[in-house]
């Protein structure tokens, strides 16, 4: 993982509030662009972002996916039953406590995953043809540092070693 508080040369980065605010606004404008390019998602954006979920971290209980997704208990569980339904997640019995149950991540549930990813990449590489090849050595050479970024929780752990987004 890279370290989020060092950079090149290894000296500790300094909160420049600046080149944070103006990072953060090209992060939120580009995620609007993206949104406003594509039709809209089938699921909705906590649909994809719950699948996404499943899909990284492995089976999860209900109550974990809402804490996650900053939902109710039960508009998570309407929402599960709705993917459920379509066959994009599926229900199973938490094998360390057969009262509670476990949401997992269907096949088909991994392909609507791609085919929104893939769009994205497809609206992305049109705009990013239009890059330098410098710009976009510098772009491509930035994503395992965006990946640590927004992979790291406010503990300072990566999301992936547990449930927390």
């Amino acid at each position: 993982m890279i370290a989020p508080a060092a950079r090149a040369g290894g000296a500790p980065a300094t909160q420049d509030t600046g080149d944070v605010m103006a990072f953060a606004v090209a992060v939120d404008r580009l995620n609007h662009s993206l949104r406003r390019a594509m039709p809209p998602l089938r699921w909705g954006s906590s649909g994809f972002t719950t699948m996404d979920a499943l899909a990284r971290h492995g089976p999860s209980r209900i109550t974990e996916l809402a804490e996650q997704q900053h939902v109710t208990q039960p508009g998570m569980t309407g929402l599960i039953g709705r993917l459920a339904t379509a066959g994009l997640v599926e229900r199973s019995r938490d094998p360390s406590d057969g009262r509670a149950t476990l949401v997992a991540i269907t096949d088909a549930g991994r392909d609507y995953l791609a085919s929104v990813h893939d769009e994205r990449a497809r609206l992305l590489a049109r705009r990013v043809r239009e890059l330098t090849d410098d710009d976009r050595a510098a772009l491509f050479g930035a994503t395992p540092v965006l990946e640590a970024l927004f992979t790291t929780n406010d503990e300072g752990t990566t999301n992936d070693e547990g449930h927390d987004e």
